[in-house]
């Protein structure tokens, strides 16, 4: 394959030597897509099911609509995850941005539940 840079012809390899980093493997490319995959499943999931419980416990209205309302918002909640996830530079930063706000919302919880 031929590649144009600024309208000279340049071969992949040529290509290649010139940004050595680019020469990622297949294989950690894939474990980077699969991380990003479990990071918007499952850190995305928890993330809005400890939202869901924090925000029925903090909104100001009967216990029925703040927890009807929190339902509402998971969508949205759970939708904003994902995408982040896959906005991110790497695995790692998505992975930290769905479990520090998880852990805190836990940490949140477990607190109000031992006051309670």
């Amino acid at each position: 394959m031929q590649v144009y840079d600024e309208g000279n012809e340049v071969s992949d390899t040529e290509l290649a030597q010139r940004n050595p980093k680019s020469g990622t493997s297949g294989s950690s490319m894939r474990w980077a897509v699969f991380s990003r995959v479990m990071a918007a499943i499952v850190g995305a999931y928890v993330l809005t099911l400890l939202s869901i419980a924090v925000l029925a416990l903090v909104l100001p209205m009967s216990r029925a609509e703040s927890v009807l309302l929190s339902m509402l918002l998971s969508f949205l909640i759970y939708a904003c995850a994902v995408l982040w996830v896959f906005a991110t530079r790497s695995a790692w930063r998505a992975w930290c941005g769905m479990l520090l706000p998880s852990l805190l919302m836990a940490a949140g919880l477990g607190l109000w539940w031992s006051l309670k």
